[in-house]
C-alpha cells in the first residue's frame, strides 16, 4: 500500500512485457496486440511471487501469443502510470519492458486477454498504438535496435 502526501491510498502493482520484432526481407515488424477493452499495446503482465522482471516478461509473452523472444542486453524502460481497478480502488503501476527478437516460429497464438494482433513495421506499428506512452517506448526501442545494427555493421 502506498499512500501519497494527501492521504490517498493505491494499491501497488508490478508487472514486465517484451517489445518484440521479427526480420522480413530484412526490415523490422513490432509485434502489438489489441486487448478486449480495444486497446493496441504490447505483451505485458503482473510479476508472479518470486520472479524476476525478466522471468515475467518471458512467461508473459508466451501466455499471451504463444511466442518465444531472446532479449536484447543493454535496453530496460520503465514507465508508471495511475489507474482506477474493477473495485473502483487506486493503483500505482510500474512496467518494465524488454526488447526481443523472436525466436523460432511467428505463428501467433493470441491468449483470452486479445482479439487482434498485427505485426508491423515501426511507422505503422506507432500509429497503430494506443497509448502516448506505449508510442514513446515503441521509439526508445526501434532506436535502441538501429544503434545496435549500425555497431554491428561497423565492426
Amino acid at each position: 500500500m502506498l499512500i501519497d502526501n494527501q492521504g490517498n491510498e493505491y494499491l501497488q502493482e508490478r508487472s514486465a512485457g517484451i517489445v518484440v520484432c521479427r526480420l522480413v526481407s530484412g526490415k523490422r515488424e513490432y509485434l502489438v496486440l489489441r486487448y478486449i477493452p480495444g486497446h493496441w499495446d504490447f505483451a505485458k503482465g503482473k510479476l508472479d511471487p518470486g520472479e524476476t522482471n525478466e522471468q515475467a516478461a518471458h512467461r508473459e509473452l508466451f501466455e499471451e501469443t504463444g511466442l518465444y523472444s531472446q532479449v536484447f542486453d543493454g535496453f530496460l524502460h520503465k514507465l508508471s502510470y495511475v489507474y482506477r481497478n474493477p473495485d473502483r480502488r487506486m493503483v500505482s503501476k510500474t512496467v518494465v519492458f524488454y526488447v526481443g527478437f523472436l525466436k523460432g516460429d511467428d505463428a501467433v497464438t493470441l491468449s483470452h486477454e486479445h482479439i487482434e494482433f498485427s505485426w508491423l513495421p515501426f511507422a505503422q506499428a506507432c500509429k497503430k498504438l494506443t497509448h502516448l506512452n506505449a508510442r514513446k517506448l515503441l521509439e526508445e526501442a526501434d532506436a535502441f535496435l538501429e544503434s545496435r545494427q549500425e555497431s554491428e555493421q561497423k565492426a
